[in-house]
C-alpha cells in the first residue's frame, strides 16, 4: 500500500491544480478500473505521484450554447477550454463538473432553468483532456430519464474511454465504483448530488441519480477504502451564491472524514468557497475545497455578488500571481498593497482575503508551491549512488528554474525575497552533501561547505543573469 500524503499533487495552480473560468458573452465561461489513457508526452510518468486537476462548473446557459453555434449550423466548443488546454491535458487526471445533462439536439436544447446541452460540448471538454466527468448535479434530471439515457449513450459511444459519474443507466451500473488506474495508483472518484431541485426519479429508476445518502456514501466509501489506494469525494453541495459554508456542508465533510476520504473538491454554490484542511485525532489529514465556483456561465444577473459568480478558483490564483510578479518588478514587497494588487488584477479584495492573510502570506504561500516542485525533483537523486553526480541536481535545478522563470526572477530580483535564495541553497545541500560522502569521504563537511558556497552562490549569480535574459539558452547550455 502506498503511503497516501506521497501520491498526488494536486495541481489546482496548485488545485490549489486545483480551476479555471473562460468568459462567453459577458459570462465565464465489480469495481470499474480505468486507466487515464493519457500518452507519456501528456502526462508526467515520474515516482509514485499523480497530478490532479479540477475546473468548477459548466453551466450552459443560452448565450453560452450559442456561443458554439457555427455558420454551418453545426456547434464546436472548443474555445471554452483553449486557455487550460495546455494544463488539462498535461495533469495525469483531469476532471469537469459538467453542471448540466448533455441531452442533445432531440429534447431541445435550452439554458436555465431547466438545461439541455448539445454532446458537442462533450466532445470539446474529450479534446482538452479532461478524463472524468462529473454530472452529478441537480439538473442531472432536467430531462428526466430521458436526458440522462441520451447523456450516458453520447458518452460510451463517442468517447468510451472517459469515465462520468453521478448518473446511471442501469442498477449494475450504479452498483460499479469509479477506480482509476494511474502509474499503479488506484484512486476511486465519487460524485453525489443533494438533490434534482424537487423533480422526483422516474418510479422504477432509483438508480439514474447519485444522491447524498449516509447509507449509500458509507457503503461506497468502505469499498474504496478497501480497494483504492486515495478516496475523493466530489459532492454537489451548498447553498447557491453563498461565500459561506453552510452546516449541512460541515455534517458531511464529518461523514467523509470518518470514512476515511483523501479529499473533498466541491461544486454547486457558483461562486468560490474557503478550503480548509481538517487533521483527525490520529493526525490524518483531509483537504476540503469546498466549492470551486464556475468555470462556464452567462448568467443574466445583476447587482451585488454576481461578479464573484465569474471567477473560479484557478484563474483567481493565477491573476492576483500575475500581478504581484508585475509589482514586483516596481517595488519592494513591503510597499505592496492589497488594494493596488487586487486593483492590477480586475477583483475585489475580498476575494484576495479568500486565500491569503495579505501580501507576505501570500509570497510565502507562492515560495511554499515552487519548493513543494522543487522537494519532488530532489527526491528523484536518491542518496547513496557513487555514480551520482552534483551536475544532474543543478541540471534539473536550472530546469525548475526555467519553467517558473517569472516569479524566479522576481525573487532573484533587487526586490525580491533573499530567503527565497536561502531556501534554494538549502534544498540541494542535503543531497549534494551526501554525493560527496560518497565519492570524496576523506574530506569533511566543513571542508564541503566551503566548496559548496562558492559553486551555489557563483551559480546564483549565473541564474540571476539566465533568468534577466529570458532563459535564452537551455538549461543543458
Amino acid at each position: 500500500m502506498f503511503q497516501k500524503s506521497s501520491i498526488i499533487i494536486l495541481n489546482l495552480i496548485l488545485i490549489s491544480t486545483l480551476l479555471c473560468n473562460t468568459g462567453v458573452y459577458g459570462g465565464t465561461a465489480s469495481s470499474n478500473m480505468l486507466s487515464t489513457g493519457k500518452s507519456d508526452t501528456e502526462a508526467d510518468t515520474s515516482g509514485d505521484e499523480v497530478s490532479l486537476i479540477m475546473v468548477g462548473d459548466v453551466l450552459m446557459h443560452d448565450r453560452v450554447i450559442s456561443s458554439g453555434l457555427k455558420e454551418d449550423g453545426t456547434y464546436d466548443y472548443s474555445h471554452l477550454f483553449e486557455h487550460v488546454k495546455e494544463e488539462t491535458e498535461k495533469a495525469d487526471i483531469a476532471i469537469v463538473n459538467q453542471e448540466t445533462i448533455l441531452g442533445g439536439e432531440e429534447l431541445r436544447y435550452t439554458g436555465y432553468p431547466s438545461f439541455n446541452s448539445p454532446f458537442e460540448v462533450g466532445d470539446a471538454e474529450a479534446g482538452a483532456g479532461f478524463d472524468v466527468i462529473l454530472q452529478g448535479t441537480n439538473h442531472a434530471l432536467d430531462r428526466s430519464a430521458a436526458g440522462i439515457e441520451r447523456c450516458l449513450g453520447f458518452w460510451d459511444t463517442a468517447h468510451p474511454g472517459i469515465y462520468v459519474l453521478g448518473i446511471h443507466d442501469s442498477a449494475e451500473d450504479q452498483d460499479e465504483l469509479c477506480i482509476l488506474e494511474c502509474k499503479g495508483i488506484r484512486i476511486a472518484i465519487l460524485n453525489y448530488t443533494y438533490g434534482t431541485n424537487g423533480i422526483q426519479m422516474p418510479k422504477g429508476k432509483g438508480y439514474l441519480v447519485d444522491y447524498l445518502s449516509e447509507k449509500k456514501v458509507r457503503e461506497d466509501m468502505a469499498r474504496a477504502e478497501r480497494e483504492a489506494d486515495i478516496t475523493i469525494v466530489c459532492p454537489h453541495w451548498g447553498t447557491e451564491y453563498s461565500l459561506k459554508v453552510s452546516s449541512e456542508q460541515k455534517k458531511w465533510t464529518g461523514i467523509f472524514m470518518d470514512c476515511g476520504a483523501d479529499l473533498v473538491i466541491g461544486t454547486h454554490p457558483h461562486v468560490i468557497e474557503p478550503m480548509e484542511t481538517l487533521k483527525d485525532a490520529t493526525g490524518r489529514e483531509m483537504p476540503v475545497y469546498y466549492s470551486l465556483g464556475n468555470f462556464v456561465n452567462a448568467t443574466s444577473g445583476r447587482g451585488d455578488g454576481v461578479m464573484n459568480r465569474m471567477v473560479g478558483g484557478m484563474r483567481t490564483k493565477k491573476l492576483l500571481t500575475q500581478a504581484l510578479t508585475e509589482l514586483l518588478q516596481k517595488k519592494q514587497v513591503n510597499e505592496i498593497t492589497v488594494k493596488e494588487l487586487t486593483d492590477l488584477a480586475d477583483m475585489n479584495r475580498g476575494t484576495f482575503y479568500m486565500y491569503y492573510r495579505d501580501i507576505f502570506d501570500m509570497l510565502e504561500k507562492i515560495e511554499d508551491e515552487l519548493f513543494q516542485k522543487l522537494d519532488v525533483i530532489a527526491q528523484t537523486h536518491e542518496h547513496g549512488d557513487p555514480t551520482q553526480q552534483v551536475k544532474p541536481i543543478l541540471l534539473d535545478l536550472f530546469h525548475f528554474i526555467e519553467e517558473n522563470q517569472e516569479m524566479c526572477r522576481v525573487l532573484l530580483s533587487p526586490n525580491g525575497d533573499m530567503n527565497f535564495l536561502h531556501r534554494l541553497y538549502e534544498a540541494i545541500r542535503e543531497r549534494s552533501l551526501e554525493i560527496w560522502k560518497d565519492q570524496m569521504g576523506s574530506l569533511g563537511e566543513k571542508e564541503f561547505d566551503y566548496r559548496y558556497s562558492f559553486v551555489i552562490f557563483g551559480c546564483a549569480g549565473m541564474i540571476r543573469a539566465w533568468v534577466n535574459r529570458n532563459c535564452q539558452e537551455t538549461d543543458m547550455q
